[in-house]
């Protein structure tokens, strides 16, 4: 184990790049499958890959990524918080849940919630540098709790624009446990291997290609109406919770502009989004 205590440690901490294999395994894949690739609408893709994603810390119970936010996520009054909600969904499932369980299971969103001021909005354009925390409070066999602050980088100083929380449901099964949860040497060689597998893969152009407008991502040929397809899942296929949360928070602002009320996203104030289960 390392003694600086700012670290990884426990089964990856064997091979010092172990830890970094196992959060970039995700988003390489993500990257690559025409399986699901919703991350990658979220810019949520790595520089080797094409993407801006920056991993800066992986920690035992602490991992902090830097991602730019997508400017189909943003117009004239700021960023959708649904969007920043879609973003450290990804970002602590992948580089949270995944890379502290003993088999790299990312879970499946339980609750997702967070609050986010109308001030903290309106800071934040296409392409702003938005650093994500992640903060294990508890990842046990059944359920995982991880609290989540992201904060926006601008000219050497960091603001804290959001808080939230994500609870997790831990099912049995994650990305093939019975060879990433081997005890000892063998994980890192078995992480090298899959590496070696996607290295053999041709990037996905959406991965290099990000949206530029909401319709882009979620094609509405009516009103009430959405067409979903693997765009709107994560790499193993089921539809992302991210997406659920800005489709979600949509629909509410399409019902109250047509109800006749303040259909705006933000009103003044900070106040709690709690979308359905992801």
């Amino acid at each position: 184990k390392r003694r600086d205590g700012g670290f990884w440690r426990g089964p990856t901490a064997a091979m010092p790049h172990a830890a970094r294999a196992t959060a970039e395994l995700f988003w390489r894949l993500s990257a690559r499958t025409h399986t699901g690739g919703f991350g990658r609408a979220l810019g949520l893709t790595l520089p080797a890959d094409g993407g801006a994603v920056e991993l800066r810390k992986l920690g035992a119970t602490e991992t902090v990524v830097a991602v730019d936010a997508p400017a189909w996520l943003c117009d004239a009054s700021g960023v959708s918080p649904a969007g920043v909600i879609a973003i450290f969904d990804e970002v602590s499932s992948y580089v949270g849940a995944a890379l502290w369980d003993p088999r790299c299971r990312p879970g499946i969103s339980v609750n997702l919630s967070a609050v986010m001021s109308d001030r903290a909005a309106a800071a934040i354009g296409p392409g702003a540098r938005l650093v994500v925390t992640s903060r294990k409070q508890r990842l046990g066999r059944t359920l995982g709790f991880i609290d989540v602050s992201v904060a926006l980088e601008e000219a050497g100083r960091s603001e804290l624009l959001l808080r939230g929380r994500h609870t997790k449901f831990m099912p049995g099964t994650g990305l093939r446990p019975e060879l990433l949860s081997a005890p000892g040497p063998w994980r890192p060689l078995l992480l090298r291997a899959a590496h070696a597998y996607l290295d053999r893969m041709p990037v996905v152009p959406s991965a290099r290609a990000p949206p530029s407008c909401f319709a882009d991502v979620f094609p509405s040929p009516t009103a009430g109406e959405y067409v979903l397809s693997a765009a709107h899942a994560n790499p193993l296929g089921a539809f992302h919770g991210g997406a659920a949360v800005i489709l979600a928070a949509h629909a509410a602002d399409r019902h109250g502009a047509a109800s006749g009320a303040d259909g705006r996203r933000r009103r003044g104030g900070p106040r709690p989004a709690h979308p359905p289960p992801g």
